[in-house]
């Protein structure tokens, strides 16, 4: 009876494993050996490091782009004006707005463009060329940033147009000092701050109207930060960054170009993301390099995982695509270099 029993099982799983076949619904058999994926799944799910959490999340900010800036309590638009007094030094002044755009991008002086900081924050550069202490153009490059005066002892100091400082040992994608970058904040839909990224967390200062004026030519001072209208500004988008203009700067900071506008892609190592796969495939070497921009140019990839050989027991590297980001898991350092996961941001 035990032997009839045994027979009829083998007969019904083979039936089963036909029809299956038949129909096209087997899964590929698992590169894993038995042993290595029981090893996998007994792995702690560890919370995710800080440096994993921040490769999965975007920075806070708005697309790298060229914008035209209006400050919230006046209407009026920001501008980088040649000043008429001795100094002759270039400052941010709000005027009424103009809507024409200049083919030549120097000849926009009321619009800027906004380039991340591989350190965090952005660098707000200016299009037009600065008579004084400002670069001289160079090919690639917008060599002009917005800068907190220095040197002031009276008084706040006033946000200026200067050349952008390079951090000593440091090449151009590292341009803008502490003075130059911006935590650019978004409160809400069409208001945003512009927070000093190296002031005190505690007690940050911000970019605001001089004394909260609304006068056209008035300028712009480092302030403490307080939530008032004139330290909110309207980003309105003029154009995007031309694709010969700090491409470098940009892949840096973990920004790239696709056909739809930039996207923030960032590798997090050692974290498999769970669920949601729509695509599996062996691909090269590379640390998931060619998985994450390929998956980026697809409008129903938004997540992707990358294994690489000895994952699981696994001889090839693969690639996963994803629908959704689904659930990160830290597999812990045992795996760094063999596993990385990305989710594509726009």
């Amino acid at each position: 009876m035990r032997i009839t029993r045994l027979a009829l099982t083998a007969a019904l799983t083979l039936a089963a494993a036909g029809t299956a076949l038949a129909q096209g619904v087997m899964a590929p058999r698992s590169p894993a050996g038995p042993s290595a994926k029981a090893s996998l799944l007994a792995l702690p799910e560890n919370p995710l490091t800080p440096e994993q959490t921040r490769a999965l999340n975007r920075p806070r900010g708005p697309q790298p782009g060229i914008y035209k800036l209006r400050v919230l309590h006046s209407g009026n638009c920001l501008a980088a004006n040649n000043g008429a007094l001795l100094d002759r030094q270039a400052r941010l002044t709000q005027d009424s707005c103009r809507n024409e755009i200049y083919p030549r991008l120097q000849e926009n002086f009321n619009l800027f463009a906004f380039v991340p900081h591989p350190a965090g924050g952005y660098t707000i550069r200016v299009l037009r060329d600065v008579n004084e202490n400002g670069r001289a153009a160079v090919p690639g490059q917008i060599s002009n940033c917005l800068t907190v005066a220095p040197g002031v002892v009276i008084g706040p100091a006033r946000i200026e147009a200067r050349g952008c400082e390079v951090p000593n040992g440091e090449g151009w994608t590292a341009a803008g000092n502490d003075d130059q970058r911006f935590e650019v904040l978004q409160w809400s839909e069409g208001a945003w701050e512009f927070r000093l990224a190296a002031s005190n967390g505690e007690n940050p200062d911000c970019v605001a109207a001089r004394g909260g004026s609304r006068e056209s030519m008035s300028d712009f001072i480092k302030w403490g930060c307080n939530g008032n209208a004139d330290q909110r500004f309207m980003l309105e988008w003029a154009m995007a960054l031309p694709a010969d203009l700090e491409v470098a700067t940009l892949a840096r900071a973990k920004w790239f170009p696709f056909a739809d506008g930039y996207k923030w892609l960032s590798a997090a190592n050692g974290v498999e993301l769970l669920g949601a796969s729509t695509s599996s495939f062996e691909t090269i070497n590379d640390k998931g390099d060619y998985c994450m921009k390929r998956c980026a140019e697809l409008s129903n990839c938004k997540a992707w995982t990358w294994t690489g050989p000895g994952y699981a027991g696994q001889a090839k590297p693969m690639c996963n695509w994803k629908s959704e980001p689904g659930r990160a898991v830290n597999r812990s350092r045992g795996y760094y270099g063999k596993v990385y996961s990305g989710i594509v941001r726009p």
